[in-house]
């Protein structure tokens, strides 16, 4: 597969490409830095198979590079690199023609290869689709009916080719038993009032029984409109009524269902894409932070713990979703500039020296310059960077105050807080929740944003156990 990479930032180009070395050894990849030389390379006639973009670039957008080759008819794959993966990307994306689009997050060069190949692919069915006629399986005993349908079809849609059963047991002897079966249909036509069956039958076996996700269009009579809702709600795409001039409308509503059911598969596509991409996501998260924990066996958890607090805080406060997986990321990553102090301070059994302490009191900034060269969906180094930030300006690594300290390190603030103090630590046995939670209420206004303070109190109350969060 020959594939060209636009992208300008040389540190992502040179990873995706040892990425693709190592892992697909027969990707050929070529790298330009604009959409002018992009532009140049697929206008030459030089063959690409697949054109990667990322979505920010000097001199415009992959989505300009998208609209210009799909508008110009040049048939190649495109994926969409963006570093932003919210619906509305996505939608923009998916809508200007791209044939898949991945998040350049952290781990997102495992997923490349696999959706270069399905990008591909899907490429290259849509194009035999494209050439090919639109395939209906038209269930209808009718000879009068078939014979104006088929000439209709003939002389005003040539592009939708018809085979016919005449009854619903044929109709279903011709489609597959199950959803892994090839089909040889796009769209079924079912007439309602087949001889001696029920059309509903017919349709509960294609969805329920066979689970087909085939665009199912119902033929209805004149006032049969309770039919077509019950249709509907068994799972048929649309229905049109056999009326005068039902005819002239029954190949757009055809060409509808096929393009509709396409794009809700490619929905789901992407649903499990991004699934699989967070479930990968947060491996990685907790992995690099138990990478801490394993220096600091006593504080085993605590990370986690924090996090789901933290989330706890947010919801809570009525934050966006997306603003809470950032905070949850941030708070499974919130020590991790703790890897670079030594052991026997992190396990001492005794209040540290004031070198020692100053030596901790450097961790924010250390996570912060471990994780400020990963392009993160959220500012999550900043958060890393602010968590020991207080309102008063006495926190560090800084000495931020008030509102110059974001609200996701806030609410980080008094989770780390109250989670430290209910927790046994190697120079003291544990507080209690009752101590920690006493600790944020004398500190709400000065050190702690009062508003995260009652959020986390009324969690707390509402039977939230930080001890029985999993680790």
């Amino acid at each position: 597969m020959k594939v060209l990479y636009v992208e300008d930032e040389t540190n992502d180009a040179d990873l995706v490409k040892r990425e693709l070395a190592k892992k697909a050894p027969y990707i050929d990849i070529k790298i330009v830095e604009s959409l002018s030389e992009a532009r140049r390379h697929l206008l030459e006639n030089e063959h690409y198979d697949l054109v990667l973009a990322d979505l920010h670039l000097p001199d415009g957008t992959g989505l300009d590079l998208l609209r210009e080759i799909r508008t110009r008819g040049i048939p190649v794959a495109v994926v969409i690199l963006t570093g932003h993966g919210d619906e509305e990307t996505v939608v923009s994306v998916i809508k200007a023609g791209a044939d898949d689009y991945l998040p350049k997050r952290l781990g997102f060069t495992e997923f490349l290869p696999q959706t270069l190949e399905d990008a591909f692919k899907r490429f290259d069915i849509d194009r035999a689709l494209r050439a090919r006629p639109l395939r209906v399986l038209y269930a209808e005993h009718d000879t009068t009916d078939i014979d104006l349908t088929r000439r209709h079809i003939k002389s005003s849609a040539r592009h939708i080719e018809l085979d016919i059963a005449t009854s619903g047991k044929e109709a279903l002897q011709k489609l597959p038993n199950s959803p892994e079966a090839p089909c040889p249909w796009d769209v079924v036509l079912l007439d309602y009032r087949l001889p001696g069956e029920n059309a509903f039958d017919v349709l509960k076996t294609i969805r329920l029984e066979r689970k087909l996700d085939l665009p199912v269009v119902l033929v209805t009579g004149q006032g049969d409109e309770e039919i077509a809702a019950q249709a509907l709600r068994l799972g048929a795409a649309d229905y049109i009524v056999k009326n005068s001039n039902y005819l002239h409308r029954l190949p757009a509503l055809v060409e509808s269902a096929y393009n509709s059911a396409r794009a809700e598969r490619e929905k789901v596509a992407l649903q499990q894409s991004e699934k699989r991409y967070k479930e990968l996501f947060e491996g990685m998260l907790l992995s690099l932070g138990k990478l801490t924990e394993i220096r600091d066996p006593y504080t085993s958890g605590h990370q986690q713990r924090v996090a789901e607090l933290a989330v706890r805080i947010a919801r809570r406060m009525g934050l966006e979703s997306d603003r809470i997986e950032g905070i949850h990321a941030a708070g499974i990553l919130h020590d991790i500039g703790k890897l670079t102090i030594p052991a026997e301070i992190l396990t001492k059994p005794a209040k540290l020296n004031e070198l020692e302490y100053s030596l901790v009191k450097v961790h924010p900034q250390t996570g912060y310059d471990i994780l400020k060269g990963i392009e993160f969906p959220w500012p999550l180094p900043e958060m890393v960077l602010q968590h020991h930030e207080r309102l008063d300006g006495s926190g560090y690594p800084q000495g931020l105050s008030g509102e110059d300290i974001m609200l996701e390190a806030r609410i980080l603030a008094v989770a780390d807080v109250v989670e430290a103090m209910s927790s046994f630590r190697p120079y003291r046995a544990a507080l209690g929740i009752d101590e920690a939670l006493a600790e944020i209420r004398k500190g709400a206004g000065t050190l702690y944003d009062e508003r995260v303070v009652a959020a986390c109190i009324e969690v707390i109350k509402d039977g939230f156990d930080l001890d029985a969060t999993e680790t």
